[in-house]
């Protein structure tokens, strides 16, 4: 993936915020977790990783990163289990709208979208995974799977272990 690449398709941006919240408070939901796909989008600059929610986002979509376990039904807000690490999805909006995934429940001291873990990460490095890292550029946070963040940003640290 390249971050300067913008792929400028429209669809709906609540949906895409909201669509995964109200698919997992959905009657009949089961209990536990699912693997789903993380995308990563772009809008003019500001990076975003969200899990699939049966929506399929096509607006500025850069890509796919890899899976992670999204918590269901009556587990939704439990806290992760052993061996997981749960990431929120945070921004800031400091001058300019920054949204940036964190293992920080309170989201750095930025503003949190939901008290409960939008994705499940491993902890460790196991067998068909790899780390996703936080980077930074110039005050854009994004998500990768390159320890370098893609020869332009600096990493932050290591969230997790995506599913390849």
């Amino acid at each position: 993936m390249n971050i300067a690449n913008k792929n400028n398709v429209f669809i709906s941006l609540s949906v895409l915020a909201f669509s995964g919240l109200l698919q997992s408070f959905a009657p009949g939901a089961n209990a536990g977790v699912e693997r789903k796909t993380l995308f990563r989008l772009n809008l003019n600059g500001n990076h975003d990783t969200i899990a699939d929610t049966g929506v399929r986002p096509v607006l500025w979509l850069e890509g796919v990163l890899g899976t992670a376990e999204v918590q269901t039904g009556s587990d939704i807000g439990k806290p992760a289990p052993a061996g997981k690490v749960a990431v929120y999805r945070c921004a800031f909006n400091q001058g300019r709208f920054d949204t940036f995934s964190s293992n920080d429940k309170n989201c750095e001291g930025g503003i949190a979208f939901s008290s409960s873990p939008h994705y499940l990460l491993n902890a460790s490095n196991i067998p068909g995974t790899k780390a996703l890292y936080r980077c930074n550029y110039q005050g854009d946070h994004f998500d990768t799977t390159q320890a370098n963040c893609e020869g332009v940003g600096t990493r932050e640290g290591i969230l997790g272990y995506i599913f390849d």
